[in-house]
């Protein structure tokens, strides 16, 4: 019988693995850039002001759009839900 591990190893060993593109081309990566250099100017000015990103996020989301569930709130805030 093979295991699972085995077979994800020989699955492996028959498909070529992708070519990854140069940061230079990745769309990730230059997401990521864009996004630090849209917010290095915010959280300046967060950190003048003691709030963090996260609690900016969400003072944004409340002020727009009223109270609201917190799951639909952390969505919109894009934050992760604490685990239990």
């Amino acid at each position: 019988m093979m295991r699972r591990g085995d077979m994800m190893a020989s699955d492996k060993d028959d498909d070529p693995q992708p070519e990854l593109r140069s940061t230079d081309r990745s769309l990730a990566i230059s997401l990521l850039r864009t996004r630090e250099s849209v917010m290095q100017p915010i959280r300046e000015m967060l950190s003048k002001s003691g709030i963090s990103e996260q609690k900016w996020r969400v003072l944004r989301v409340v002020a727009e759009s009223g109270p609201m569930d917190q799951t639909v709130l952390a969505d919109r805030a894009c934050l992760l839900l604490p685990s239990r």
